[in-house]
């Protein structure tokens, strides 16, 4: 039996492990999660564990000699870390154990650009937003017309600079600013014209952090979950509609553009793993918002269209052929449920 490993995910993660669990193959899995608290997932896991709080850095050896006996005690095939990544990378070559049967065994992490060793840099570039934005020419010119209008705020001081530099060339009603390196809605504030200098100095004061501020795109969003595999790469493109939280899987003449040119860049070959680029409409613009190298919350809609993407990347990691499923139009919504955690 395949055992896999969840560690750290938010509870989004109760989407995975049933994607995993129901996989189209049939294929027993075993399921093993852990987290430095108690998460509502661990219902459909074989096995959950509370684990300690590491801290998140790169030279943490605490958090990698926990993680190797954790592999080895349990005898894990796949490891899907949510945290920890730099960490990881320097000692990914290092999750190799005997089992019970005195047999060599590897385990694999789904690491993003692990498999094919890449520099592994470009994840800190995904995690940063300017950092990537300032990289886009770097992926040619199919993105850069998607690059949005921002500024970084060290501290109060850049909060009049920004101001100087933004009202002379754009025009938007509202901004929003969110931390560089924040995680999902984060930290995340809308800011009303004359865009609230009281509120931003505020924020800046109180959180330390350096943060990120642009425009708030007033229209729908567009959010493409993608896996590069042996011979093309599957996207769902994903609209979500602001006024009713209805989201439309659909390839219209706008999402296949998007599609092509964020393969033309070659983001989902170098990821490698199952990730999501998001764009924002304004006034019939579209605007790049974020590229993520990991799996997205709403993961679980793409599989009402017929893309199981966590077994995919599954096989994709055991070497397996993947046959490219048949992708149905449809709209979906995300609605929330209750369960019984005992």
């Amino acid at each position: 039996m395949l055992t896999i490993w969840l560690d750290g995910w938010f509870s989004s993660a109760y989407n995975i492990v049933e994607l995993l669990k129901k996989n189209p193959d049939n294929r027993p899995i075993k399921v093993i999660a852990t987290h430095h608290k108690e998460m509502g997932y661990k219902i459909l896991c074989d096995e959950f564990y509370i684990r300690p709080d590491f801290i998140e850095d790169k030279d943490n050896f605490e958090y990698i000699e926990w993680a190797l006996d954790f592999v080895k005690k349990n005898e894990i095939d796949i490891f899907f870390p949510r945290r920890y990544y730099s960490t990881l990378y320097n000692a990914h070559k290092d999750f190799v154990y005997v089992d019970k049967n005195e047999e060599i065994r590897k385990c694999k992490l789904v690491l993003p650009g692990i498999f094919n060793e890449y520099n592994t840099g470009f994840t800190q570039i995904f995690e940063n937003k300017p950092s990537f934005f300032s990289s886009l020419r770097d992926w040619g010119d199919s993105l850069c017309k998607y690059e949005p209008p921002c500024w970084i705020l060290h501290d109060v001081e850049d909060i009049e600079d920004f101001r100087a530099e933004f009202k002379d060339d754009y025009h938007f009603n509202k901004m929003c600013i969110k931390p560089v390196s924040g995680t999902g809605a984060q930290g995340f504030k809308i800011l009303d014209y004359p865009y609230d200098s009281w509120k931003i100095r505020d924020i800046l004061q109180r959180s330390g952090q350096k943060f990120i501020i642009m425009p708030y795109f007033e229209g729908n969003e567009i959010s493409i979950d993608f896996l590069s595999t042996y011979n093309e790469t599957i996207f769902i493109p994903r609209i979500k509609n602001k006024e009713n939280r209805i989201q439309e899987i659909v390839f219209n003449d706008i999402t296949r553009e998007l599609c092509k040119n964020v393969e033309k860049a070659g983001i989902p070959e170098v990821v490698e793993v199952v990730g999501n680029i998001q764009f924002m409409e304004h006034n019939g613009e579209y605007y790049l918002l974020e590229v993520n190298p990991r799996m997205s919350g709403g993961i679980y809609l793409d599989s009402l269209a017929g893309v199981n993407f966590p077994y995919l990347l599954v096989k994709k990691i055991l070497g397996e052929e993947i046959y490219i499923p048949k992708i149905e139009e449809c709209r979906v919504v995300n609605v929330e449920r209750g369960i019984r955690v005992k």
